[in-house]
């Protein structure tokens, strides 16, 4: 035998020993397992027994039968719910569409006010309420109900598309007003001018038509005064020749 198969069966040895030894250390020692639970306990010891294990076994028991029928009857109640909501959910649709482009089929607007149940508390998806009213037009007291969400999509998307066409009219209509701006002045300038040059000219003509007027006036007073002259000069001899 090998120094290894001695050292093997010696370790063998002190392990059966030692096993041994626990077990009779733990059949001495063993807990009061099937012993009566006592009444008084020392601090810092908890004794078990089977009696409590049991007792104990039996209230998780009962807690857990209780919990299973809550659950059973919890579940009950999600399944009922859940058949409402899949029912309502339906409704609710049938509801958004008429919301959307209202009710052709009996010619019902699309907004009207919600009735409650008083039983449930729930909005009854069978009965329609009023019909909701805009807001009413100037010199009017009350509104008109109002269309669908989609119609009222359709008639904004309508008039925004009007007022981008009235704003690129507006835009031109800017630029074209520039132009004639820039025009009127040119013209308004060329029209001042033009009337400057017209005093000037009137002025002018003023100006000569008296002065023509002085220059018959002399030639009429030189004529005159040559006559008297020959009328003078004749007394002394041959009458001055006229020129």
């Amino acid at each position: 035998m090998t120094v290894f198969g001695k050292l093997l069966a010696f370790l063998n040895l002190a392990l059966g020993i030692g096993l041994a030894m626990w077990s009779v250390n733990l059949y001495t020692n063993r807990p009061s397992w099937y012993d009566e639970p006592s009444d008084v306990v020392d601090k810092g010891n908890s004794p078990l027994t089977f009696k409590q294990l049991k007792t104990e076994i039996d209230a998780l028991t009962k807690s857990a039968n209780s919990a299973s029928a809550k659950w059973g009857t919890e579940l009950a109640v999600v399944v009922e719910r859940e058949a409402t909501r899949k029912d309502r959910q339906g409704k609710h649709a049938a509801r958004l569409v008429i919301a959307k482009t209202g009710n052709n089929a009996n010619k019902q607007f699309a907004f009207t006010e919600l009735v409650t149940d008083p039983l449930t508390g729930l909005t009854n998806l069978a009965q329609f309420g009023p019909e909701v009213l805009g807001p009413p037009a100037p010199g009017e007291t009350t509104g008109e109900p109002l269309r669908g969400a989609d119609t009222l999509l359709a008639r904004v998307n309508t008039d925004t598309a009007a007022i981008i066409q009235v704003a690129d009219q507006s835009k031109k209509l800017r630029v074209q007003e520039r132009v004639l701006a820039e025009e009127i002045k040119t013209t308004e300038t060329r029209y001042l001018k033009q009337t400057d040059i017209r005093e000037n000219l009137t002025n002018e003509y003023l100006f000569l038509a008296a002065f023509e007027v002085n220059v018959y006036e002399d030639r009429e007073t030189v004529f005159k005064r040559k006559g008297q002259l020959e009328r003078r000069l004749s007394i002394f001899g041959q009458p001055v020749g006229k020129d």
